[in-house]
């Protein structure tokens, strides 16, 4: 099973999951159409189709990643910690938060990286995603709730989100968004991908203080 989001069609009219798959999939360097939109939709499908597979570059994705981490060598091969500064500060709500902030070389890394899953293979955002995403905001999320008329609203956090999330769970995840789904599928597209989104973590974990930890 594979999650596809696309851009919401803003015609005004009825219209069947079909119509926004032909018209408004979202890809960038690897296809055809550098449109954005913040309004998207998601649903999830057995497979893509061939006229959804027919819009992406696989070939291209994987060899970008091979040329990334060829670039990136030697911040492979170093000890992760010496790649970080480690400090403190003061949570709202009481205690102390670790910050691992990369140094300016790995940043750097991690920036492009991000910029390739997120705007060269056209990733988007899942439809009730709003934190972290670009023009999007909590007054989005809110207004997306009063459209329906909703009473309540819950504010939550998850203790150890970052630090708990793992490398295996992510790759996990990729494995069920589109089109980081069809880079898993290949055997050495998954080895590059796992490589390179492996260089976003730190003891096992996510650290906070990178430009990826949200992602």
């Amino acid at each position: 099973m594979i999650y596809i989001t696309a851009k919401q069609y803003r015609k005004p009219k009825q219209i069947t999951w079909e119509d926004v798959i032909a018209d408004k999939i979202v890809y960038n360097e690897f296809t055809n159409d550098n449109s954005y939109s913040t309004s998207t939709i998601t649903k999830n499908f057995e497979s893509a189709n061939e006229d959804i597979l027919n819009k992406i570059n696989v070939n291209g994705m994987v060899n970008w990643l091979k040329k990334f981490n060829e670039e990136h060598k030697k911040l492979h091969e170093a000890d992760r910690k010496s790649l970080y500064r480690s400090f403190k500060i003061p949570k709202t709500t009481g205690g102390f938060r670790q910050i691992d902030a990369p140094n300016e070389e790995l940043q750097n890394a991690l920036r492009k990286l991000v910029a390739f899953i997120s705007e060269d293979c056209g990733v988007l955002y899942h439809t009730a995603a709003f934190a972290y995403v670009k023009g999007r905001s909590i007054v989005d999320c809110v207004k997306r709730h009063q459209k329906f008329e909703s009473n309540w609203f819950l504010k939550t956090d998850f203790s150890g989100f970052f630090p708990s999330t793992t490398l295996d769970f992510v790759m996990n995840m990729f494995s069920m968004i589109f089109p980081l789904s069809e880079i898993c599928k290949r055997e050495d597209g998954k080895e590059e991908l796992r490589k390179a989104v492996s260089l976003a973590f730190l003891d096992g974990g996510l650290p906070q203080g990178t430009c990826a930890s949200p992602y």
